[in-house]
This record gives C-alpha cells, sequence and structure tokens, in this order.
C-alpha cells in the first residue's frame, strides 16, 4: 500500500517536470522576433556595399560625373591612351552605351580637340592627309561619347574667306532613280570610350583639294547616313581657306561655333 502511494507521487511529480522542460524558453529575442518578425530579417545600412550609382532615368550614369568614370568598360579595348585610329576603338560593340542624358561636363580646361594637315600647303587637286586628335589633359580617364549611325561619321567641310562652302556642288541634289526607295538612315546609337589620363586619340582622315558634284550612280553603295553621293568635279582654286571637320563626338559643352566637335585648321590651297 505504501510503495503504490509512493509510486503515484513520483509519477506525478515526474510528469509536471516534462510539461515544463518539454520545450526550451523564449529568448527576449524571440519574443521581439515574433511579435515584430521584419526586424529580424532586415540587412544593416551599408550591406549591399555603398550607395547606388548616380543614374539617368534610362540607367546610364550622368556623363562625366564620379559614377560615370568609375563605371567604365573593365575590357581595355574600350580604354585608350596613344590611339592611333580612335574609329577602330568607337565601332567596338563592346563600347556601346545607352545614349547619355543630363547637362553635359565643362572640359573646356581638360579636353582638348584639334586638327593638323599635312602638308598644310596643298597643291590644287592633291590629297593631304587630316588627322583629328583628342587629347585629356587632367589627371584622370574621361569618357568621350560618339554617335555611330552606323558608323562614326568624321565629315570635312572647306570654307573660303567669306563664309562660304565650296566643296560642295552649288546646285541641289538630283531626285532619285525611278523605282528606288527613300532613302532612310537607321537610327543612332552611341559609343563611350574613356582616353586615360594625359593621353590622346587620334581619327586619320584623307582629303583632296577638289570641288564635287552629285553622283547619283553611287547611290546603290551609299549608306543614306552619308547623304547624296559626290564625286570629284575639278580642283579647288588657289586661295586660303578654312578647312573643318565635323566629328561624332556628342555631349560635350561648347560655344555657338562648335569649337569642341568640330575643330577647324587653316588652309591653303598653291602650289
Amino acid at each position: 500500500m505504501k510503495r503504490s502511494f509512493l509510486f503515484l507521487l513520483c509519477l506525478t511529480a515526474c510528469g509536471g517536470a516534462l510539461v515544463s522542460c518539454g520545450a526550451p524558453s523564449k529568448t527576449a529575442a524571440d519574443v521581439d522576433e515574433d511579435s515584430n518578425p521584419k526586424t529580424a530579417s532586415q540587412p544593416a545600412a551599408g550591406d549591399d556595399g555603398g550607395a547606388a550609382p548616380t543614374a539617368s532615368a534610362n540607367g546610364a550614369p550622368s556623363p562625366g560625373s564620379q559614377d560615370d568614370v568609375a563605371s567604365g568598360p573593365k575590357k581595355d579595348e574600350c580604354n585608350v591612351f596613344d590611339e592611333a585610329d580612335l574609329g577602330g576603338v568607337i565601332l567596338k560593340s563592346a563600347c556601346e552605351v545607352p545614349n547619355p542624358t543630363g547637362a553635359p561636363p565643362d572640359t573646356s580646361k581638360t579636353l582638348v580637340v584639334s586638327v593638323s594637315l599635312n602638308p598644310p600647303k596643298v597643291a590644287p587637286g592633291a590629297h593631304a592627309d587630316v588627322v583629328v586628335s583628342f587629347t585629356n589633359k587632367s589627371s584622370s580617364p574621361m569618357p568621350l561619347y560618339f554617335t555611330i549611325d552606323p558608323m562614326p561619321r568624321f565629315e570635312i567641310e572647306v570654307f573660303n574667306a567669306k563664309g562660304n562652302r565650296v566643296d560642295l556642288p552649288k546646285n541641289q541634289p538630283p531626285p532619285l532613280p525611278s523605282g528606288m526607295a527613300p532613302r532612310e538612315p537607321g537610327e543612332p546609337k552611341t559609343a563611350r570610350v574613356y582616353l586615360a589620363a594625359n593621353g590622346t586619340a587620334r581619327m586619320p582622315l584623307g582629303w583632296d583639294a577638289v570641288k564635287t558634284k552629285w553622283a547619283p550612280e553611287k547611290l546603290k553603295g551609299t549608306p543614306p547616313e552619308k547623304g547624296y553621293p559626290r564625286a570629284p568635279a575639278g580642283a579647288l582654286p588657289k586661295g586660303k581657306y578654312s578647312l573643318r571637320v565635323a566629328t561624332p563626338l556628342t555631349n560635350v559643352a561648347e560655344g555657338i561655333d562648335h569649337e569642341v566637335s568640330q575643330p577647324h585648321v587653316d588652309l591653303v590651297v598653291g602650289k
């Protein structure tokens, strides 16, 4: 009888212990997580490695900003220092970017764009080598943007002392041949090249001291973006001229004379 009573008393005490020890007790942190589960899953500020770069509405960094420089291409093919043929770099697909937005940066003290002519005095009808140079005078890489449609177009224009263009035909271009579809240019795109600190990139061109005429026979082989094709039509008369290169450089701050994107050099045609 006494043994049965002791057994029941022990069983009752152990059962109560099992109820109280069956699960671990909650800590203060557990209670806080249950009442506000979001606080436990939120990452600490700065876990993403830093603030997101400043970007335009289309996802491209604002031109000339610190983020624009920092987001430069990882591949060396779009970074240039002493480049002899800039056109080949501009055409690389790795350098294509969305069109930049926002105000262009002031590069009046850091970017020098010039054009040189060799020889500086050209005989009527003769050939001359023209080189456009882009020089970064700053101590940091500089992003340069160029329009491609589908090629980067560097157009040479020649003006006389009165400011009249002399390398174009005087009459308007003739109509397209019967049956030819309208020549619609493609949608232009943008390429970004990073010019290294104190670096120079050059674009070699060729020019002949001649007048021109419209050449409808060349329409089928000329991209619409290049305009109506022309052909030589006699030597350019002797005299003093100004040779200007309209480059595809875009998104730069400049005046009404486009002294940055359209550099010019004095030219003498004579023997």
